[in-house]
């Protein structure tokens, strides 16, 4: 029930653009059925192993959060009627984020894993682009914005993942406090559009 959503703090442009921004955050948290969330949990339990694994769990959850929101900007400023909810566009950012960190960082991964592991996520992300393409309840406008920034953030976070532990830390600050502005702005200005 899209009304029950509304309630529960679901993206939905009325108000997230006007004085409720904090939907942003809060729609990829909510979902819209048993189904829904089943599906979305199955990804991102599979997804987020192999997340955690390469980024750190923190890291990992910078980027879920992160994705979750420029998912949802992307989705109401496109879209500012369609009530949004689920997990999927920061799951589209997570395998974002792990294509381009695995292409562009020097990870010590054997080759044929890391080519395979690639061609997985790449099909992953194509499938499930077209499948959000042809069902026309999926907000794939959502998946679209999660992808994009994570595989910003990917590309970004790359030469760090194999630094030591205190040049990491460092260098992951800097990619988040620069990317955490570039959001900040981006809300602004769709609060403005909208």
């Amino acid at each position: 029930n899209n009304e029950q959503l509304v309630r529960w703090c679901a993206d939905y442009g009325p108000l997230t653009l006007t004085t409720q921004p904090w939907r942003l955050l809060t729609a990829a948290f909510l979902h819209g059925g048993p189904l829904h969330i089943a599906t979305n949990m199955w990804c991102l339990w599979n997804l987020g192993r192999m997340a955690e694994n390469i980024f750190g769990r923190f890291t990992f959850l910078l980027v879920y959060l992160f994705t979750g929101i420029s998912a949802s900007l992307l989705s109401v400023s496109l879209h500012p009627g369609r009530v949004s909810v689920g997990a999927s566009g920061a799951i589209f950012g997570v395998a974002g984020a792990l294509i381009t960190a695995l292409y562009f960082g020097k990870l010590p991964i054997p080759k044929p894993h890391l080519a395979a592991t690639l061609n997985s996520l790449v099909i992953f992300t194509v499938v499930n682009l077209a499948i959000g393409a042809s069902v026309p309840v999926i907000d794939n406008t959502g998946h679209i914005g999660g992808l994009i920034l994570g595989l910003l953030m990917g590309a970004l976070l790359a030469p760090g993942l194999t630094r030591d532990r205190q040049s990491k830390a460092r260098h992951r600050q800097l990619v988040f406090s620069g990317l955490a502005v570039l959001l900040a702005v981006a809300i602004l200005f769709a609060r403005r559009a909208g």
